[in-house]
């Protein structure tokens, strides 16, 4: 990502971006500058120059550039940059406007009105993959961050879909990096190879400035912030903080007493990525342990309010009786806890209580806030303050709005907090007020509402912040590119980077932070002046990248590729689009073989719900991942042909199927008017039929002194017993006792199929016994009167199914057999 400039009217491109410019015209080119240095720039212009076939429709031999971004904030601000600055139509598409369903019409649609088309990487991926669209279409594809592109990411998915197309319809291919190294780096030896395979990923070469000179007049331009270490001591733990770590590690272990039901009327599928509620539970009481120890008391009694609130929500969504009664457990000690932490800071003001219960780490960074602010007062400073966990950025900010709201001068340092989505669903209620809440937290960040954003990685790199002049790594920089990410935050002349450090580790991250400025020395020595002579990547190496697949792809006959990375992703979504409720299992069953030659077999069953059957082999792989991958790939391709899959391998559901077939075997829905606003399936939309009840059933009723029929229902528990729940076991041996209901009739009844029934508590399994109990006499008149006062006891008292307008129906009529014991 990278600095978004102003208005082309009112900015004329620097001699280095009109060269690199020219440069990419001729070659693909992966541009090499600093961040702030006018990258996106340079992209615009190229796509102004290669704009003679975007007015052409696809039809007509016209294409259509692609700017590819990592995250949905970065697409959003590109679009918005690139529609303000270009003449043609943009478009941007990310996973927010549910692109997933869309067909290849709605596609080739939207193709025709927009010809910049600004999108996540993995939705042009899908695209292709797909094959709505094809690399022959696209005239010029640039890549925002492209450091990304290595491995399984989806930028390097779409550099795969070149072998697919002749080498001249292939599109220039730009890429856009301020650090071009995103693997951990260790050594300065690294550095050559790894940019070697960047370069090989984009069959492009690598292009920056042409001397040091030159690379000197664009740090004037770009991100160049003068660099500090902050050093501090280490908290050492009080007496009282002992026995509060001792305490809290105490009740996590009671946290294990409780024992959750096993709730087997629950789908699954839908489980199987949920969190074990206990291990949750734990997790945050090891995450109130860092915090006492990273902040000290007063900010463990703000981290304790946090678990206080987060608990409250969690039972509140509970289903279980027993998880709620853990979390009010949890509560009643983060409670009692706090008040103990409360009471031992009462009678001191904010300062003295930050003084004596906060450790050294905070207190050195509210000292440097405070002497940056006042120093810069007149010229509003703004800050980033970047922290690992999520909770260290919500305990810290709230710290910093406790503390600065009690001074003297409240309105000089105005924190806020920001740390984006916690990998919830995509398209959820969480997400969806998570990124709602982001956008506000910059638009106040831009208005000067705030001054200081508390922030974990979600900052560091696809947000443009230009006013932003100092950065602070609460937690000191783990690799080089979050070294690099967050120190490009500090966009304003005569910015800051700084870096807190604990001074037990200083002599640690001094050893990381001189292999930092190596790499960035080294980069500097491969790079600057050498991008003429700097070779194209060899066809042999681009391929040994790309396309060295162990499992082959498959294709269909409209060009949609099926590959080992994207099957099992695939497999789940047509499993997910079965019908199901409460009680139906869609989810896919996974068994490992091991063979003895070290190598690994998966076998995968699709549900029942499912055409495809039987039990689907992989082939032997060396390790789990890809035995896996391998099943998933041979599994989607009997599903394809099967048929379940479309010609664009997107899962055929029913309604689809109903509306192929419709003509075939439904032309008689063509007499029903469908204009008239009856829709089948509501209330409305009546159609009258007779009932037809089965012969057996019908005339049946036992007669006194005459031959009759018992047939034994028997009943048998599907679900297995609870050790810790007696109920359960009571219900088992309830359903699994030798005590049967019957059906008398004097009909026999045909032989009928093993029914399966669904309770609170799971499986019941019914079965009608074939072979009935022969009577020659059904009894007499006061016998006969007696099982029927049974049958309307069950029916009236026990499963309450009469109502009171109904009276008993003594003609011989339809379904007149009795239910005995």
């Amino acid at each position: 990502m990278d600095m978004i400039m102003p208005q082309e009217d009112d900015f004329v491109p620097r001699d280095y971006q009109r060269s690199m410019k020219l440069i990419c015209m001729q070659k693909n080119t992966i541009i090499y500058l600093p961040t702030g240095a006018g990258k996106t720039h340079i992209a615009l212009m190229a796509i102004k120059e290669m704009g003679r076939d975007l007015d052409k429709p696809l039809t007509e031999g016209g294409k259509r550039t692609f700017f590819v971004v990592n995250t949905v904030a970065l697409a959003k601000q590109q679009a918005e940059f690139l529609s303000r600055n270009l003449t043609y139509d943009t478009s941007i598409y990310t996973s927010d406007r549910n692109v997933d369903t869309w067909k290849q019409d709605k596609w080739l649609d939207e193709f025709a009105k927009f010809q910049v088309v600004v999108c996540t990487c993995q939705i042009l991926l899908d695209v292709l993959k797909h094959g709505y669209l094809s690399i022959k279409h696209i005239n010029l594809l640039i890549f925002d961050e492209c450091h990304h592109g290595v491995g399984e990411h989806p930028m390097h998915g779409i550099m795969e879909q070149f072998l697919r197309v002749p080498k001249s319809d292939h599109p220039r291919v730009i890429g856009l990096s301020g650090m071009l190294l995103y693997k951990q780096i260790k050594t300065v030896d690294q550095v050559s190879p790894e940019l070697e395979r960047l370069e090989n990923t984009f069959n492009s070469t690598i292009a920056t400035v042409g001397s040091y000179d030159a690379f000197t007049e664009v740090c004037r331009f770009s991100t160049n912030p003068k660099e500090l270490l902050v050093s501090y001591d280490s908290l050492r733990l009080s007496p009282v903080m002992v026995d509060i770590v001792r305490s809290i590690e105490a009740f996590s272990q009671t946290i294990n007493d409780f024992h959750l039901p096993k709730y087997l009327n629950q789908n699954k599928a839908l489980m199987k990525d949920r969190p074990k509620p206990l291990k949750e539970i734990k997790k945050l009481f090891t995450e109130l342990v860092y915090q006492l120890g990273d902040t000290g008391l007063f900010g463990c009694s703000i981290a304790l309010l946090g678990l206080i609130v987060q608990f409250e929500l969690d039972k509140r969504q509970s289903d279980s009786s027993m998880l709620r009664l853990a979390l009010r457990s949890c509560i009643t000690f983060c409670e009692s806890l706090r008040h103990q932490i409360e009471k031992l800071m009462s009678g001191l003001d904010i300062k003295e209580k930050l003084t004596r219960f906060s450790s050294l780490k905070i207190r050195q960074l509210i000292n440097e806030l405070e002497k940056m602010y006042e120093r810069n007062r007149d010229k509003k400073a703004k800050t980033l303050v970047f922290v690992q966990r999520r909770f260290s950025a919500k305990v810290l900010y709230h710290v910093l709005k406790i503390y600065f709201s009690q001074t003297e001068d409240a309105d000089l340092i105005l924190p806020d907090f920001m740390v984006g989505s916690n990998g919830s669903m995509p398209e959820s209620i969480e997400q969806i007020l998570s990124a709602k809440k982001d956008r506000r937290v910059i638009e106040r960040f831009k208005r000067n509402e705030t001054n200081v954003i508390v922030t974990t990685n979600v900052l560091e790199e696809g947000i443009d912040l230009q006013m932003c002049n100092t950065v602070i790594k609460y937690d000191h920089p783990q690799t080089f590119a979050s070294y690099q990410q967050s120190k490009g935050r500090a966009r304003m002349k005569d910015s800051q980077y700084m870096v807190m450090l604990n001074n037990e580790e200083r002599q640690k991250f001094l050893e990381k932070y001189r292999l930092y400025k190596s790499i960035e020395q080294e980069l500097q020595r491969c790079l600057i002046g050498k991008t003429i002579n700097r070779p194209d990547p060899l066809d042999a190496d681009v391929h040994k990248e790309l396309y060295n697949e162990i499992i082959p792809p498959f294709f269909t006959a409209k060009g949609a590729k099926l590959d080992a990375l994207s099957a099992v992703q695939l497999l789940n979504r047509y499993c997910m689009g079965m019908p199901r409720d409460a009680f139906t299992n869609t989810n896919v069953t996974w068994e490992r073989v091991d063979l003895k030659n070290g190598q690994i077999v998966v076998e995968v069953m699709l549900p029942l719900q499912s055409t495809v059957r039987e039990k689907i082999l992989g082939n032997p792989m060396r390790n789990i991942k890809l035995a896996k991958r391998s099943a998933a790939f041979n599994a989607c391709r009997k599903l394809y042909e099967n048929k379940e899959l479309s010609e664009h391998l997107i899962p055929i559901d029913c309604r689809n199927q109903l509306n192929n077939l419709k003509d075939v075997y439904f032309r008689h829905w063509a007499d029903f008017d469908e204009d008239s606003g009856k829709l089948a399936g509501t209330q409305k939309c009546i159609r009258t039929h007779a009932i037809e009840y089965p012969k057996q059933t019908t005339g049946c009723f036992p007669e006194p002194g005459k031959p009759c029929y018992i047939y034994v229902l028997r009943i048998g528990a599907g679900f297995e017993q609870d050790p810790s729940n007696e109920n359960v076991n009571i219900f088992h041996s309830l359903y699994n006792s030798e005590n049967n209901f019957g059906i008398m009739t004097t009909k026999p009844l045909p032989v009928l199929a093993k029914m399966k029934f669904f309770v609170t508590l799971g499986l019941i399994n019914v079965h009608l016994v074939e072979t009935p109990i022969v009577l020659p006499n059904a009894g007499s008149e006061v016998e006969l009167a007696l099982l029927r006062q049974f049958h309307i006891t069950v029916f009236r008292d026990v499963l309450r199914l009469w109502k009171d307008f109904l009276v008993y129906d003594y003609d011989n009529g339809i379904n007149s057999f009795m239910v005995v014991l």
